[in-house]
């Protein structure tokens, strides 16, 4: 067992506390964080969501429909 613990051999992706690399490129040379428009993803959101009702409201209707 003290084999295991003994073993000098990293994994792969392990990294060290003392492993502080830069990152690839400085920060302020990264481009912004482009955020697109907001209410486009919130309408996008909105019409998914009623069609998911709408599904779940066909398919209960459907097997009311089905028992009676």
């Amino acid at each position: 067992m003290e084999g295991l613990v003994d073993n000098d051999i990293r994994s792969h992706g392990a990294n060290s506390a003392n492993d502080r690399r830069p990152p690839t490129e400085p920060f302020e040379e990264r481009a912004p964080y482009d955020r697109t428009d907001t209410g486009a993803y919130l309408i996008v959101i909105l019409f998914l969501s009623l069609g998911l009702w709408a599904g779940i409201w066909g398919a209960v209707a459907s097997l009311f429909s089905a028992a009676g």
